[in-house]
Protein backbone atom coordinates (compact mmCIF):
# COMPACT_ATOMS: atom_id res chain seq x y z
CA UNK A 1 0.00 0.00 0.00
CA UNK A 2 1.20 3.50 -1.16
CA UNK A 3 0.82 6.10 1.99
CA UNK A 4 -0.86 9.05 0.95
CA UNK A 5 0.70 12.39 1.86
CA UNK A 6 -1.64 15.10 4.04
CA UNK A 7 -2.18 17.00 0.92
CA UNK A 8 -3.35 13.89 -1.18
CA UNK A 9 -5.34 13.19 2.20
CA UNK A 10 -6.46 17.02 1.73
CA UNK A 11 -8.09 16.70 -1.72
CA UNK A 12 -9.14 13.26 -1.25
CA UNK A 13 -11.32 14.59 1.89
CA UNK A 14 -12.55 17.24 -0.63
CA UNK A 15 -13.95 14.50 -2.95
CA UNK A 16 -15.37 13.09 -0.38
CA UNK A 17 -17.67 15.63 0.36
CA UNK A 18 -18.00 17.24 -3.17
CA UNK A 19 -19.63 13.66 -3.77
CA UNK A 20 -21.71 13.36 -1.03
CA UNK A 21 -22.90 16.84 -1.96
CA UNK A 22 -23.68 15.86 -5.36
CA UNK A 23 -25.65 12.75 -4.30
CA UNK A 24 -27.43 14.70 -1.81
CA UNK A 25 -28.63 17.19 -4.58
CA UNK A 26 -29.87 14.58 -6.89
CA UNK A 27 -31.71 12.85 -4.03
CA UNK A 28 -33.40 16.32 -3.29
CA UNK A 29 -34.16 17.70 -6.88
CA UNK A 30 -35.68 13.46 -7.53
CA UNK A 31 -39.70 14.45 -5.90
CA UNK A 32 -39.45 18.02 -8.21
CA UNK A 33 -39.28 15.65 -11.19
CA UNK A 34 -42.32 15.05 -13.70
CA UNK A 35 -41.01 13.66 -16.14
CA UNK A 36 -39.92 9.71 -15.80
CA UNK A 37 -36.76 9.64 -18.14
CA UNK A 38 -35.24 12.55 -16.38
CA UNK A 39 -36.19 10.94 -13.42
CA UNK A 40 -34.54 8.25 -14.10
CA UNK A 41 -31.30 9.45 -14.98
CA UNK A 42 -30.86 11.64 -12.36
CA UNK A 43 -31.45 8.54 -9.97
CA UNK A 44 -28.65 7.09 -11.89
CA UNK A 45 -26.36 9.98 -11.36
CA UNK A 46 -27.36 9.65 -7.86
CA UNK A 47 -26.55 6.05 -7.74
CA UNK A 48 -23.00 6.95 -9.13
CA UNK A 49 -22.12 9.86 -6.86
CA UNK A 50 -23.24 6.82 -4.03
CA UNK A 51 -20.73 5.12 -5.84
CA UNK A 52 -17.90 7.65 -6.07
CA UNK A 53 -18.25 8.45 -2.74
CA UNK A 54 -17.72 5.14 -1.64
CA UNK A 55 -14.95 4.59 -3.69
CA UNK A 56 -13.15 7.28 -2.16
CA UNK A 57 -14.19 6.62 1.24
CA UNK A 58 -12.72 3.45 1.46
CA UNK A 59 -9.41 5.18 -0.39
CA UNK A 60 -8.94 7.55 2.53
CA UNK A 61 -10.01 4.47 5.10
CA UNK A 62 -6.91 2.52 3.59
CA UNK A 63 -4.47 5.53 4.79
CA UNK A 64 -6.13 6.92 7.71
CA UNK A 65 -8.83 5.30 10.03
CA UNK A 66 -11.46 7.76 10.56
CA UNK A 67 -14.97 7.59 11.34
CA UNK A 68 -15.58 10.92 9.55
CA UNK A 69 -17.47 9.14 7.08
CA UNK A 70 -19.01 6.29 9.05
CA UNK A 71 -22.69 7.94 9.28
CA UNK A 72 -22.54 8.19 5.42
CA UNK A 73 -21.12 5.09 4.30
CA UNK A 74 -25.32 3.90 4.72
CA UNK A 75 -26.69 6.28 2.65
CA UNK A 76 -29.83 5.00 0.76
Amino acid sequence: MVELSDTALKFLNLGIEQELMAYVFYKKALPMIKEEELKELVEKFAYDEKEHFLQLENEYDKNVRSEMWAPYTRIS
